[in-house]
Parts: structure tokens; sequence; C-alpha cells
């Protein structure tokens, strides 16, 4: 599933789109769109000036020049595509290709956006209102890419999961998903069971100091590409080359050549080191303890 530096990808390969207005909508599943207005429904977002499209977490939003907001979740095999069309329609209609917008920029330039989602994990929903939008956002956590260590400490203060479960929770973080936790918990030499709430300060710190710095390389990279993510232009990330641990189990870790290990931890592969992330970064009593059984 695309995580924040993927998501942020899509949204900077289709800023080419702010300022344009979009002239026609098709809607091939109306499940898909949600809206408290059938003719939103049914054409979503049409004759909206773009403004600009912002990110928070893994979540889109397509903002106008006026009250409305569509926001756009990719889900695991979710994309939004955009590319220039010469004939006002785009091109031929890709298989599970749900809406498509055509808009008209600057002189003759039109574009054409599509939302592709095989399995349909993914979602867009049109708000009426700022207000709308702004409260269903108090869902998540606040931005991966801004965390600061105080913010960080406290979301994770009130929680007692272990701490690569507590980071998958977009209400205490948002963007974080199974590959960048893996990996920042590596980085800082975190056990993924570590109690959250029992994580020492000066973990914490590096922790939120990890978690910024792999996102930014991550967008810098162009995310990563497992399977099936690609930008807005179809190109894929080449962020994976450098991962650590994330889909490793079983190879030598790069830091001291012991076997890495993994178990599954909130229904998701959680992947460490058994030497580099030991349970020594907690405040815990002696008499407490906390163990993973590996996966065969």
């Amino acid at each position: 599933m695309p995580e924040l530096p993927e998501v942020e990808c899509v949204r900077r390969s289709l800023e080419v789109l702010e300022g344009a207005v979009i002239e026609s909508v098709e809607v091939r599943r109306r499940d898909f769109v949600s809206s408290s207005k059938a003719s939103e429904r049914r054409h979503p977002m049409a004759g909206a000036t773009i403004d600009r499209i912002v990110r928070h977490g893994k979540e889109l939003a397509l903002v106008e020049r006026g009250p409305r907001r569509l926001r756009m979740r990719l889900g695991m095999t979710g994309r939004l595509l955009v590319e220039r069309t010469n004939d006002g329609r785009g091109p031929a209609r890709l298989p599970h290709e749900h809406v498509r917008w055509i808009a008209r920029g600057t002189g003759d330039t039109r574009w054409v956006l599509r939302s592709v989602d095989p399995r349909r994990f993914g979602d867009l929903v049109v708000f009426e209102t700022e207000e709308d939008f702004e409260q269903d956002r108090t869902r998540l956590g606040p931005d991966a890419l801004s965390i600061r260590s105080r913010e960080l400490a406290q979301a994770l203060s009130a929680t007692r999961r272990a701490i690569k479960i507590a980071l998958l929770d977009q209400k205490v973080l948002a963007g974080v998903g199974n590959i960048y936790a893996d990996e920042a918990l590596f980085a800082v030499g975190v056990h993924p069971a570590t109690p959250a709430n029992r994580l020492a300060r000066d973990a914490v710190s590096r922790l939120s100091a990890a978690i910024r710095s792999l996102l930014r390389r991550s967008i810098s990279a162009g995310g990563t590409t497992i399977r099936d993510y690609r930008n807005g232009s179809n190109e894929p990330g080449t962020a994976q080359r450098h991962l650590k641990v994330y889909g490793r189990q079983g190879e030598a870790c790069h830091r001291c050549r012991t076997d890495l290990e993994h178990t599954v931890m909130g229904q998701r592969t959680t992947t460490w080191c058994p030497k580099c992330q030991q349970l020594i970064h907690i405040t815990l009593d002696n008499s407490e303890s906390c163990r993973l059984q590996p996966q065969d």
C-alpha cells in the first residue's frame, strides 16, 4: 500500500493541474464516489477551478477555488494518473478506471486525470465545505513528514501497544505504514515489540528524526515500488533499492550480518535484527519482559 512518500510523489506529479478548470467528468463506478449530493456522485468536482493539491499522511485532496474538497485515497492498488490530451477526451479507457476528469489549463492545454483502482480499496469523497473537510481530517494524527519528538512522545505515551503497531495507527501518526515503520525502528535500534509508552525519551527523539529523514529520502527517490506503485506520470520509484530490513527476512543484516527475523504484528509482517534491535531502549522493571516468536 502506498505510504506517505509514494502519496507525496503522486501529489507532486499532479501539481500540473493547479489553476486548471474541470470541464467534464465521467464516472464508471458510482459506488467509488461518496458525497451528500447526488450530483457530486455523478460528476464529482465538475466545473471546479483547481487551486491546489494537498496531502496529509496517506491521503490526497483536490482543493477548488471555492468551498468543495475532493478527498482521494489510493488504497492498496489505486493510482491517479495525469497526462496531456489533445482531443478533449483523452486516451483509451484503462481496465479498472473508475473516474476520469478532463481539465483545461492555460491556453489550449488540456489534461486528463484518471482514478484507477483494481481492488477498490481506495475511494473518492466530495466535501461540500472546507469545515466538513477539516472535520474529517481530525481522524488523523500529525503528519509524519513534520513530526517532532514532543508530538510523538505525547501520542506514544497514551498507548501500551508495541511500538510497531502504534506507528501503523494513523490516529497516532499519519503516513507511516509497514515499510517505513520497519525501516525507522531498525535505523534507531528499537525492537518492534517495545511497549510504546515505555520508550525512553532519547529513543523517541531519535525515532522522530529517523522517520522524517527516511521519508524525505524516499520522496527524493520517487517512493518505494514493490509491486503496484506508480506516481501520477506512471513512473515507479527506486527507494526499494535502499531498504535495510523490510522484505529481507532471513537475509543478513547490513550492519552486523546477523540473520534478520520476522513475525506478524497487527496482521503485518514485521522484520528486525535480533542483535541491532534488542529490548534495551525501554523503561521497564526487571520483572517485565516482552517476547516475540519468530515465524517459520
